[in-house]
């Protein structure tokens, strides 16, 4: 059985998020687990969600980096 996803939802601009975006993928890459991810969108948030923690962590350090708070949910 896989892990359940994590899901890092922030609340943010278009251009915001075309930067998450590529993040995302960076993040996922380099994490060195499953590069697994996909985004969701939900009204005004956007859930970008990871099946490897340690991409998450990465990527939610680089939305505090961006003076963005990210929100954590793990689904499952």
């Amino acid at each position: 059985m896989s892990k359940p996803p994590h899901a890092i939802i922030v609340t943010a601009n278009e251009n915001a998020l075309e930067d998450l975006r590529n993040h995302a993928y960076a993040a996922a890459h380099r994490a060195g687990g499953s590069t697994e991810h996909w985004e969701q969108q939900a009204g005004a948030e956007t859930a970008f969600c990871f099946i490897d923690w340690n991409a998450a962590f990465l990527f939610m350090m680089h939305c505090f980096g961006q003076n963005i708070a990210p929100r954590i949910e793990h689904q499952g």
